[in-house]
């Protein structure tokens, strides 16, 4: 079943891509911070990335969040602009992720790649 869901993964959303890797998103800023309330425990991530690919396409954030120990608590993975970013371009975004109430974050890793929309708009008419 993984097997299948890769292949098609690869087919309509990553075949696009394969003329940029993780190498041509680069993040000039990202910063986090843990916040709790009501609703539960979050992490607030905002920064900025440039597409350095030869194609229009958004980047595709993957976090890890560890404890103080280095134990994973948590990890998502999320599209930044939810449409594609012109080539040598730069987007200033911000995002949310849950965390299990009551964790306790310290560090956040990720790991950037690249997404390619193929069925919504393009960000700022640009295809």
């Amino acid at each position: 079943m993984r097997k299948l869901w890769l292949a098609a993964y690869l087919a309509i959303v990553a075949q696009p891509t394969l003329a940029c890797s993780g190498g041509d998103i680069v993040i000039n800023q990202l910063d986090w911070r843990l916040t709790r309330n009501l609703a539960g425990t979050f992490a607030e991530i905002v920064g900025e990335f440039t597409n350095n690919c030869p194609l229009a396409v958004d980047a595709e954030l993957h976090l890890v969040f560890r404890d103080g120990a280095g134990k994973v608590v948590e990890t998502s993975d999320r599209p930044i602009a939810g449409c594609n970013i012109a080539p040598h371009t730069s987007f200033a975004f911000s995002t949310v992720a849950r965390l299990p109430d009551g964790s306790d974050a310290k560090s956040m890793d990720t790991l950037v790649r690249p997404h390619r929309w193929r069925l919504d708009p393009p960000c700022n008419g640009v295809t």
